[in-house]
């Protein structure tokens, strides 16, 4: 069974002589994959994401395996603190640090790969608010540095060479 959000009211119907719905927009439900994957095509439904260690570990081979941040719900760092907390209350303590070191892992890729669009000045897109802290407190430092470094740079070049090289200094 695969456990699905629903994101708009959806009626009874029968599809090969089963009843499915009828459901309405934000409850979670448990349906076969293959309903449920017609049902997505159709924007009636989207996958509820997995938040388990196995979950959280496929999640960090599609980060490893791609070259771009991959989509995170943004509620995903609050959901998997809870899932932590959840294992340690319910004595699954070995669990919950498996799950916390795959956390980490999937955290040092996706700080990697936002630095890197930090610097490059491209688009975040939609990324969890927590991530969007670290790129507003990193982006900010960042862009100071670069002026400041292409001001020493300046400098540099107007002592080397003197005047004549603001006809053909350009923007760092």
């Amino acid at each position: 069974m695969k456990k699905v959000e629903v994101i708009q009211d959806f009626p009874e119907v029968e599809l090969v002589g089963r009843k499915l719905g009828p459901f309405k927009e934000g409850e979670e439900v448990e349906m076969r994959p293959w309903e449920a994957s017609v049902l997505e095509e159709r924007d009636f439904v989207r996958p509820v994401r997995d938040f388990s260690l196995t979950g959280v570990r496929k999640a960090l081979i599609r980060e490893e395996k791609s070259s771009r941040l991959e989509e995170l719900p943004s509620s995903f760092y609050r959901t998997v603190s809870r899932e932590v907390r959840r294992l340690r209350e319910g004595g699954e303590v070995e669990k919950a640090e498996e799950l916390e070191e795959a956390i980490e892992s999937l955290v040092d890729f996706r700080i990697q790969k936002l630095a890197r669009m930090i610097i490059s000045s491209v688009d975040l897109g939609d990324i969890p608010a927590e991530e969007q802290v670290l790129a507003n407190f990193l982006s900010q430092p960042l862009t100071v540095w670069e002026g400041s470094i292409g001001r020493v740079f300046e400098k540099n070049i107007d002592k080397e060479v003197g005047v004549h090289a603001k006809k053909v200094r350009r923007n760092i």
